[in-house]
């Protein structure tokens, strides 16, 4: 092209005058708003948008002296001057900033006080004078109020946004409020900016925007994940009028008509052997309408059967879609791609941008169930081309939010990604470098081979690349955007064209620092036969490609295009996770784990979910210690990507993240097990052991007389029997493991057997009759699970990992034989790995789900470990104790096997009588009553099941009741140190049944020798330890009731529990012959001998 005079244009010359037609487009906007200040749909109220005070170009000078109204809500507001005016910082929304209003009392007094002003949220209208403020002062000018137009009121006191930064869990709990924080303000301008961006960029390049149906019949990607749209489903909970009939039913109907069938034949039989009969012939007629209404009958019967729930079916037993609205299956668009295509192949440049919808099992902020697409498609187009139009796009998008976005985008930098400014700037001035997926992947090969990065996804050639690998090239490789380009065939559609070498096809993927893919696209296939090659081995129909298929019988042009999420680019621009419009909700039965680390303990749950799905779930300790295992869950959140257990407990960086759904709500209904377990049995007392009458002897439900479980040792192999990154070689065998399991196998050791065995007198037992080792299973360096999709690798750890290596090794199993559902309960042995933790399982097994523990390298052959994992199935929890700074020791009651490793030891007395294995004595508010000393005898709970007391204190609110008992070196306790027995065990635990796995920790709270005692913090109860033995104690348990009385006193009674009674506690008052002072006798004149009489009998009757 060239000029009048001749002179060739360049593209530098037309970009110049573009962009001062820009500037000067700019600079008449911003006049003509200083001309016109009112909105003008607000032209009623008079209001002026706080964007067109601050953002002219004298930031509101230009505007001094001129009276105006805004209108909007208090970011926040203050009283000054002791109540004699306030300031209000008032957001509109048009801009990230905040204009200050300084309202005066008087002012103030029509819209009933500055106190209704103040309080965030308040929606104001303001009439007032722009004023220049002192200089140093942040904004230039601020609003001086002379009217208060509206004052839209808000108590404070139950506004729940505070002014403090929130979660976005939060938020999404709020999402009608959430618009007034700052940062989802900042998220709507940068949306709307990149919006407006994008239809700038097209509009501007001649390209056509168009809209493609949501509603379709065609998968665009191929690959079946689409969410479907019928409404079959709405006559589901209908109640039919009548019961659908049953099997029974229908055969006794099909019987009739074809007895029905034999009596028409013989009825046309006779008919015809004499057609004068007119009898026959009515017969005949007769029959035969009989048939036809029992066929009519069959028939709706036989269909009635087939919608049995409501969902019509075929006689096939498939969905009858000819019922439905659509008449066909209908479901929610992918893309709008092929639509676009038909556009393209007929207006040249169009480009679409909607909302899409896919049903992808992928939990990850990249990946949305709805989120919008721009899908530009372009004739005459070849995969070069498509590319520069891809960092055009991208490039101007970036350069349009610096320059129309910078305020938002310094709050985002500040307080959200420190980098979001940077990145934005670096793609916008950068060219974008092309790179091929073959020379990609040698990249990353060579980073392996060298040691310098292991990735959780393996690399080879024919992978579809995952974030991990993007994110490395564009970060640490080039540091800068990049295009990779000719993909492998066989991870990519079938619309894409194939290239020369007939391995790889035209596409394209723009990858960017923070997200990694950005844009994806491809020169389209414009090839018939190859096309209709390319559809047929994939699998799918041709007739449902009809049309995309005719574009190359009819004018066939070659044609490119990329489609770019939305939210993805929100993401790139933000460094915000994704932001759904609304809160995600999943349901399912939970399942709760003890994850066991050296020091202390955290607390897992994972949901199961009615398809099947395990997700753990992300949430505080606090929420989580409420949820049972077995509870039915309905968990409100979003999905995000969290450390690794490895990465979090080590302070790992760069440790790839995973998904887990953070729960901003989690409400739980049912008590847990699936069958709700007896209730706790109490029986008299067996002996005197309590010399006070009626206190009754407590007995849980036997937690299980068996214990049948399977040891599943695993090592990881790579190729050839390499070691895998991460992992490393087994350190025991399974013979080994066998003796520290079965006594059978090792009579003179401590084995989980025998602990069992001995530490429940009897009662539950894990011998190799039900139980068993087998030998070790090995497992590759990586895979991924076949249930969930989700991968696994020795390098991390987290539930996917050891969730994973479970599944694999119970595959392997099953494949060689083995029938794993003979065992209830599962110990995988792990080789090395990256799991920090020593031991974990599933607090509590239901029976709803497979009950697992793991145990760490180390520990394959300990049996205090082992048997403790395995009390977190049967529903224990920690035995805990205090730190000297009041703090909790998850593992600090060194008397029980659910305490420290790794001393052999049976469980304490709580939990002891939480698994059934101790009857203990009771007491409580009506068999210890206020002032009362109880005397008990304690036996050894090593050497007798009837051992231990149990005190509820259940006159005192929330006070846990408390656990006394005796133990000594024998049996399961041989291993118990020597300090601690023969001496009297005290603990607090809020068990309540043999399946309370919600409060099943114990805490420790001492060891009383003889003459001791121990008080109750809260429940005013005192313990004193009367007298010691090797085979048990004498203690007594006193309830106190204030200070001493005389009443007290002369009952024996020790109201103040301090160990004395009557005359012995000083406390009490002396005797009365001690404590009244004999009156004088007086001398008087003896009265004569009757009046005597009379007056002693008068003294008597006193």
């Amino acid at each position: 092209m060239a000029t009048a005079n001749g002179t060739p244009v360049t593209a530098e010359e037309v970009e110049a005058l573009r962009k001062q037609l820009e500037e000067l487009q700019a600079s008449l906007k911003k006049k003509e708003a200083e001309l016109e200040l009112v909105a003008p749909y607000s032209r009623s109220y008079g209001r002026t948008m706080v964007k067109s005070v601050l953002e002219n170009e004298s930031e509101g000078l230009s505007l001094v002296g001129k009276t105006i109204r805004v209108g909007g809500w208090v970011k926040t507001g203050r009283e000054a001057g002791a109540g004699a005016f306030a300031f209000l910082e008032v957001n509109d929304g048009s801009c990230f900033q905040n204009i200050q209003i300084m309202v005066d009392k008087e002012v103030a007094e029509e819209a009933g006080g500055l106190k209704q002003l103040t309080p965030t949220s308040t929606c104001v209208l303001i009439e007032g004078v722009l004023a220049q403020t002192p200089p140093g002062t942040k904004q230039k000018v601020e609003l001086k109020a002379t009217k208060v137009v509206h004052v839209g009121g808000t108590d404070p006191a139950e506004y729940p946004l505070a002014k403090k930064k929130q979660s976005m869990e939060f938020l999404r709990e709020k999402a009608h409020l959430r618009p007034r924080t700052n940062t989802i303000g900042a998220v709507a301008r940068i949306r709307n900016a990149l919006a407006y961006a994008t239809h700038k960029f097209f509009q501007d390049r001649g390209f056509l925007y168009v809209h493609t149906p949501i509603i379709t019949a065609s998968d665009c990607e191929g690959a079946g994940e689409m969410f479907q749209v019928t409404t079959l489903l709405s006559k589901v909970d209908e109640v039919p009028e009548e019961a659908p009939p049953s099997p029974e039913q229908l055969k006794a109907l099909q019987d009739q008509v074809a007895a029905q069938g034999a009596a028409v034949k013989e009825a046309k039989a006779a008919a015809a052997a004499n057609k004068e009969d007119k009898a026959a012939a009515a017969a005949s007629k007769e029959a035969v309408a009989q048939l036809l209404k029992l066929k009519e009958q069959l028939a709706k019967a036989e269909e009635a059967a087939r919608n049995a729930g409501g969902i019509p079916k075929t006689a096939e037993g498939k969905v009858d879609y000819t019922k439905d609205f659509f008449s066909k299956p209908a479901y929610l668009t992918v893309s709008g791609q092929l639509n676009g295509e038909y556009y393209a192949c007929g207006l040249s440049n169009i480009y679409t941008f909607g909302p899409t919808f896919r049903a992808e099992n992928s939990h990850t902020a990249r990946h949305l169930a709805e989120f919008w697409m721009i899908e530009p498609e372009m004739a005459f187009c070849n995969l070069d081309d498509d590319m520069q139009c891809a960092e055009d796009y991208v490039r101007y998008c970036c350069k349009f939010l610096l320059d129309s976005c910078r305020p938002d985008l310094e709050f985002i930098a500040k307080m959200i990604d420190k980098t979001a400014i940077e990145r934005l700037e670096q793609v916008a001035n950068s060219s974008f470098k092309r790179v091929s997926y073959t020379e990609a992947i040698e990249i990353l090969e060579g980073v392996v081979a060298s040691g310098k990065k292991q990735f959780e996804f393996p690399v080879s050639w024919g992978i579809d690349l995952q974030s991990e690998h993007e994110r490395y090239l564009t970060e640490e490789v080039f540091k800068q955007p990049i295009i990779v380009y000719n993909y492998p065939k066989d991870i990519k559609a079938f619309y894409m064209r194939l290239n020369d070498d007939n391995k790889t096809v035209a596409a394209m993927d723009v990858l960017v620092p923070k997200v990694g893919e950005l844009v994806g696209g491809s020169q389209r296939e414009d090839r018939l036969d190859v096309l209709t090659r390319r559809i047929t081995e994939t699998g799918m129909p041709l007739e449902a490609y009809a049309g995309y298929l005719d574009l190359r019988k009819y004018g066939t042009v070659p044609h490119s295009g990329f489609g770019l999420g939305f939210e993805r680019l929100i993401l790139f621009a933000t460094g915000l996770d994704n932001i759904p419009a609304a809160p995600q909700t999943l349901t399912g039965r939970a399942a709760v784990l003890s994850v066991d680390s050296p020091t202390a303990h955290s607390r897992m749950v994972v949901l199961h979910t009615a398809d099947g799905k395990r997700v753990p779930l992300q949430a505080t300790q606090q929420q989580l210690a409420r949820v049972r295992t077995g509870q039915h869950l309905t968990v409100t959140g979003a999905w995000r990507a969290s450390p690794t257990v490895a990465a979090a407990a080590t302070g790992a960086a760069g440790a790839a993240a995973r998904p887990r759904f953070t729960a901003a709500n989690i409400v739980a209904s049912g008590s847990g097990p699936v069958a709700p377990p007896p209730r706790l049995t109490v029986q008299p007392a067996a002996g005197r052991h309590l010399l006070q009458s009626g206190v009754v002897r407590s007995t849980n439900q036997l937690v299980a007389a068996d214990v049948p479980t399977v040891f599943i040792p695993i090592a990881s192999a790579g190729a050839g029997g390499s070691s895998c990154p991460g992992s490393g070689s087994v350190k025991f065998t399974a013979q080994q493991v066998r003796a520290a399991v079965f006594a059978e196998s090792n009579p003179s050791g401590t084995t989980v057997g025998s602990l069992f065995n001995q530490c429940s007198f009897g009662k539950t037992k894990l011998t190799s009759a039900t139980s068993r080792v087998v030998e070790p299973v090995t497992l590759p360096c990586s895979g991924t699970d076949a249930g969930s999709g989700q991968p696994w690798s020795w390098n991390t750890c987290d539930f996917n990992d050891f969730d994973g290596w479970a599944n694999a090794a119970d595959a392997k199993l099953e494949a060689a034989g083995v029938d794993l559902s003979a065992y209830k309960y599962r110990v995988y042995l792990m080789p090395p790995s990256q799991c920090p933790w020593l031991g974990l399982g599933y607090v509590g097994c239901d029976g709803s789900f497979t009950c697992r523990a793991w145990i760490h390298a180390d520990a394959w052959t300990s049996p205090q470990p082992l048997m403790h994992e395995l009390g977190h199935n049967l529903y224990m929890g920690h035995a805990t104790s205090l730190n000297d700074d009041g703090t909790q020791n998850d593992y600090g009651d060194s008397t029980c096997v659910m305490g420290h490793c790794c001393d052999t030891r049976c469980p304490n007395t709580p939990h002891s009588w939480q698994l059934g294995w101790l009857s203990v004595q009771q007491l409580d508010g009506t068999s210890l009553t206020p002032g009362a000393t109880v005397s008990a005898t304690l036996p050894s709970s090593s050497v007798s099941a009837q051992s231990g007391l149990r005190v509820v204190p259940n006159w005192a609110a929330g006070a846990a009741p408390v656990f006394l008992g005796v133990r000594s070196t024998a049996n399961g306790d041989a291993g118990l140190a020597a300090s601690l027995a023969g001496q009297v065990q005290v603990y607090t635990a809020n068990i309540t049944n043999t399946y309370d796995a919600g409060n099943s920790e114990t805490r420790w709270e001492g060891t009383l020798a003889a003459g001791a005692a121990w008080a109750h913090p809260t429940a005013g109860l005192v313990v004193r330890v009367k007298a010691v033995s090797a085979g048990g104690a004498t203690v007594t348990v006193c309830r106190k009731a204030g200070a001493e009385t005389a009443a007290s006193c002369a009952l024996g009674l020790d109201n103040d529990c301090n160990g004395l009674v009557g005359a012995a506690d000083p406390a009490c008052p002396k005797p009365l012959a001690q404590s009244i002072r004999p009156i004088p006798r007086k001398r008087v004149a003896r009265p004569p001998r009757g009046l005597a009489k009379q007056a002693l009998v008068r003294r008597s009757a006193v």
